[in-house]
């Protein structure tokens, strides 16, 4: 199990997907940079085409933090973390190039981040 500390007691860790659903103490969470259009238009209708059965259901998007389980009361400390480190930074580019497989880990292809 991977931990770090964003905060003094905001422990997280890899999501488990083998957690029992009565941990109701616990959430999954994740950051996310969506991708603008037209691109993200672009993307989702490759996705379609390729026949990739969750096209429908996730937005194009750039992962910042996979899939991680934090406890519920940590939510409050993760939030201001996250809006103290994201208004100091300006807008960037990106560039999306290629594509690469998080095989055998999981079936997901995705647009490699090139730059940015």
């Amino acid at each position: 199990m991977t931990e770090r500390s964003l905060e003094p007691g905001a422990v997280v860790r890899a999501a488990d997907p083998a957690r029992p659903v009565d941990a109701v103490d616990l959430a999954d969470i994740g950051v996310a940079i969506g991708i603008p259009e037209p691109y993200r238009t672009e993307l989702q209708d490759w996705r379609e085409r390729l026949g990739d059965p969750n096209a429908a259901l996730i937005v194009p998007h750039v992962t910042l933090l996979g899939p991680t389980t934090v406890r519920l009361a940590d939510l409050p400390a993760i939030e201001r973390h996250l809006a103290h480190i994201a208004p100091p930074n300006a807008p960037f580019t990106i560039r999306l190039q290629g594509s690469g497989t998080f095989r055998p880990l999981s079936p997901v292809v995705f647009v490699a981040l090139v730059a940015g």
